[in-house]
């Protein structure tokens, strides 16, 4: 039960702290926010806020993080991780 709320826990420290940052240190809450791409629904909600605040820096900070995070995983994981994180999601029912 304490794993669940580690979790939540992280996503609203990121969460948080991007936001806060946005104005004064956008390229520090790009990096927050790249690094909730554990989270795939902020995958979507994220980048449609910043392209919607016009947020350039923040945005491509975002991006760049979150592909070096992925890059990282797959080299520490190998590629047998991300397959089977495809099949799972492909295979889940839509809800």
């Amino acid at each position: 039960m304490i794993l669940r709320y580690q979790n939540s826990l992280l996503t609203a420290a990121l969460f948080g702290a991007g936001t806060l940052w946005i104005d004064h240190r956008p390229i520090l809450a790009g990096l927050c926010f790249g690094a909730l791409c554990y989270k795939p629904h902020f995958g979507l909600l994220v980048p449609v806020g910043l392209l919607a605040g016009c947020h350039w820096r923040a945005l491509g900070a975002a991006f760049g993080s979150a592909a070096a995070l992925c890059a990282l995983s797959l080299i520490v994981f190998g590629w047998e991780t991300w397959n089977g994180f495809l099949a799972a999601a492909a295979g889940s029912p839509a809800t």
